[in-house]
């Protein structure tokens, strides 16, 4: 799992320099979102119901969703609406029923269902309450649920926990039992045997309750929700009674039907976790079966296609098999496509996280290949309603293999077939990644043919935004948790991030990636960039390319292709690109044009954080750092390029040794043992210890080019205590030039011992002792460089021997 080291200085700071009101949207903490951690291309909503949401595929949430895909409280009204009639809506059921604040739920109690006196004035208007009097069973029923519903749903509280009032819950379950005797209304009577099994239950007579729903209820007949919600029970009542695997059946028979307690019976199913094979034994129909099967693998995080084929063999109609199919290629894009997409060679970082391969890469490909050829079949045998996702399906796949032959031909079975909306979107995007990949593969882009694919995609990204902003008004449309409402944007940002952009890095052109990554990122009410883009900009960018995004930015360029990727760098502050250009002058050493850079930009922008530093303090040791001298003077990006550069044209005129020691110092200290190294480094963690990943960790980690001006400064001296300063500051640089083992290494411990031998074995630490052993300074070194210590006392060990 990959995690990034976040400083939060730098991105507050950052933010100001971009766009007016940027918003730099990051998760908080660690955690991945459950929504959106893997690279995914395959829509999870494609199945033409979408009653199976709660089961889409992700690794980090039991379920997708909590919420039940239809909603009972809706159900529930609607029966009342149609059964009182006179025009009751609705909406005044639901409200009567489900809405009522504490107070008025009292006076609606203690006043109209007691006495009959008026309505409160906040429901005079409410249909439901003023036609349930000229219905005297519902009207009595109501009263009757009104006092009961106390004794379920009341509230608890962990430090005054009060027991279940088990004795005024049978009371009550026995006055249902007589109420439904007398009425003469199928209507309410069904419901008064649902309240008397639902009293037993929650008073734990299951055995009783199971009774009520056996005798009253189920034979009934009935289109009524309440039968489902009675079943409900009943499978409840068999798990206490003991009967695990028939609760399990019957849990999975409400999973089928009703949708309003789906996610209850999953859950209870699961809860139950009783053998398949034992629950299939009795299951009465091909439909039953394949319920279960889907259930058990809804279930599996791992890749399943055995279930969607045992689900084909019985019931190929099935509406299961698509959110399946679905299900089994997000698997696919998480334990497969994430690894082929991650190249560790390609420098943009992505949070993305992943699991370990499901076994080898040989088991992973055979996986896909397993599930291909099902899909195939599907595809092929027209038997379910969506059998086109099969060739979908096939031809990701194909992709996903680099297969895009193959994958050109699976789609082209698609044309002229008439497909659901959804269905021909996920076709559009999948031929604009087939033809992308055919690009690659020849190292040559083809832009006037991706152009008319990437606006078609740019069109979905716009409608989704206006759609989620009418629905969700004043919301950020990245929000944690809202991909759903944000599919396009999603695969917008995953193909410019983590397709054409490293297709741009292929080619070295990484000006046209920047703008591949800005384009990328997901749209929103402000112009986010994402910690990918920023770390992609901030860190692999050199000057060069900042210059065209600069002529791109100021002027819209006249090539179609060209202009349309250039719009959203065409909303950038120019102070912002222009700091990050001064940056990469200051990383390449082109000093002067840094100063032209910065002249373009803000104050605020090119100054450092909360140490201001002087970078020309020499310091034997690197810490504690010593950010300031006697001087008090402070240099920020552009006082800096001013230094630098007169020290460069010092160096050009007359050279000195004083010179090409402060230059040098200059350098060193902008690394990241130095004291100002947010001069070109907008961030800094523990874990940049030698690494070697960005151009400019020449300086930043290795302090290579200060090694060479302290070279230079001593060769110009005579001086013996300065030349024994600049060996030992050699020293420093090419310490830093041995990469310290990060303990995550396979190797970590034999890397340290090497480690630990190298440092002690400097060739500067021999000149210095050679040279410079009378100096004052060789003295006070060896007093506090115990690495120089460790060498000399091996030196005179092996003399010894």
């Amino acid at each position: 799992m990959k995690t990034w080291t976040r400083s939060l200085i730098y991105l507050i700071s950052f933010s100001v320099c971009f766009f007016g009101e940027v918003v730099i949207n990051l998760a908080c903490g660690p955690e991945p979102d459950p929504y959106d951690y893997y690279v995914s291309f395959f829509h999870n909503d494609l199945s033409q119901s979408n009653g199976f949401r709660p089961f889409t595929f992700t690794n980090y949430s039991f379920l997708y969703s909590d919420e039940e895909p239809v909603n009972e409280q809706d159900i529930n009204a609607a029966e009342w609406a149609a059964y009182l009639g006179h025009n009751t809506t609705t909406a005044h059921v639901k409200q009567a029923m489900y809405k009522l604040n504490g107070k008025t739920d009292t006076l609606l109690n203690n006043g109209f269902l007691i006495s009959g006196s008026r309505l409160p004035d906040s429901l005079r208007g409410n249909s439901f309450l003023k036609n349930l009097p000229t219905n005297k069973s519902a009207y009595k029923y109501y009263g009757f649920t009104k006092r009961i519903e106390p004794l379920v749903n009341y509230a608890t509280d962990y430090w005054d926990p009060k027991p279940i009032d088990t004795p005024a819950l049978k009371r009550s379950a026995g006055e249902a039992l007589s109420l439904a005797a007398t009425t003469g209304d199928k209507f309410t009577r069904l419901r008064y045997y649902y309240q008397a099994q639902r009293l037993l239950h929650y008073s734990a007579q299951y055995k009783q309750a199971a009774k009520v729903y056996d005798k009253h209820i189920a034979g009934e007949v009935s289109g009524s929700r309440i039968k489902a919600w009675a079943l409900a029970l009943r499978a409840g009542e068999e798990r206490r009674i003991g009967d695990t695997v028939k609760a399990a059946y019957l849990f999975s028979k409400v999973f089928a039907l009703y949708p309003e307690r789906r996610v209850q019976a999953y859950r209870n199913y699961r809860a139950i976790d009783v053998p398949k094979a034992a629950i299939l034994t009795i299951a009465k129909t091909n439909e039953e079966k394949a319920t279960i099967y889907a259930i058990e693998s809804f279930g599996n995080p791992k890749p399943d296609v055995e279930a969607i084929k045992n689900i084909y063999d019985i019931q190929p109609t099935s509406p299961l098999i698509t959110t399946l199919i679905t299900r089994e290629m997000n698997k696919q894009e998480e334990y497969y496509l994430s690894r082929v997409l991650n190249d560790p060679q390609t420098p943009i970082m992505n949070s993305f996280y992943g699991i370990d391969w499901a076994g080898s890469e040989k088991n992973a490909t055979a996986q896909v290949n397993q599930l291909d050829n099902l899909c195939n079949r599907i595809a092929s045998e027209h038997k379910n309603p969506d059998h086109a996702i099969g060739y979908l399906a096939s031809a990701y796949l194909a992709w996903m293999q680099k297969n895009t032959s193959k994958g050109l031909d699976e789609i082209s079975l698609l044309n002229n077939v008439k497909l659901t909306e959804k269905l021909d979107g996920q076709k559009q995007i999948i031929k604009l990644l087939l033809a992308s990949q055919g690009m690659q593969a020849k190292n040559k882009m083809d832009e006037a043919v991706l152009l008319p694919s990437l606006k078609w995609l740019d069109s979905k990204v716009k409608a989704e935004t206006r759609d989620f902003y009418k629905k969700h008004s004043g919301a950020n449309y990245y929000y944690y948790g809202e991909t759903d409402e944000r599919r396009f944007a999603v695969t917008a940002r995953n193909f410019y991030h983590s397709v054409l952009a490293p297709m741009y890095l292929k080619q070295k052109d990484t000006a046209m990636a920047a703008l591949a990554m800005v384009t990328g990122d997901i749209p929103g009410n402000k112009p986010d960039l994402s910690y990918e883009t920023i770390d992609f900009l901030q860190n692999f960018i050199h000057s060069k390319a900042f210059v065209k995004l600069i002529q791109w930015r100021t002027k819209a360029p006249t090539m179609p292709y060209l202009k349309f990727m250039s719009q959203k760098i065409a909303a950038a502050k120019p102070a912002w690109l222009y700091e990050l250009l001064g940056t990469a002058y200051l990383r390449e050493h082109q000093y002067e044009k840094a100063i032209s850079a910065y002249s373009h930009t803000t104050k605020a922008a090119i100054n450092q954080g909360d140490e201001a530093s002087n970078p020309f303090i020499s310091q034997l040791a690197d810490y504690p750092k010593i950010y300031q001298d006697g001087s008090r003077r402070s240099y920020n990006k552009l006082e800096f390029a001013k230094a630098m550069a007169k020290l460069q044209r010092q160096i050009a005129q007359k050279p000195t040794a004083a010179v090409y020691f402060k230059y040098a110092t200059g350098l060193y200290n902008t690394a990241m043992h130095g004291n100002s190294w947010d001069l070109i480094s907008y961030n800094w963690t523990a874990n940049d210890f030698g690494r070697n990943k960005y151009y400019y960790d020449v300086d930043y980690i290795r302090s290579a080019n200060a090694e060479v001006y302290y070279l230079k400064a001593r060769a110009l001296s005579k001086d013996p205590e300065f030349k024994a300063r600049c060996t030992f500051m050699a020293a420093k640089c090419r310490q830093k030039q041995i990469r310290i083992p990060n303990y995550r290494d396979s190797d970590y411990e034999t890397a340290d011992l090497n480690y630990s031998r190298l440092v002690r074995q400097n060739a500067y630490f021999k000149q210095l002792g050679d040279g410079y052993k009378g100096t004052a300074f060789f003295k006070r070194a060896v007093n506090e460089c115990s690495y120089l210590q460790d060498f000399l006392k091996g030196r005179i060990k092996r003399s010894k021997r």
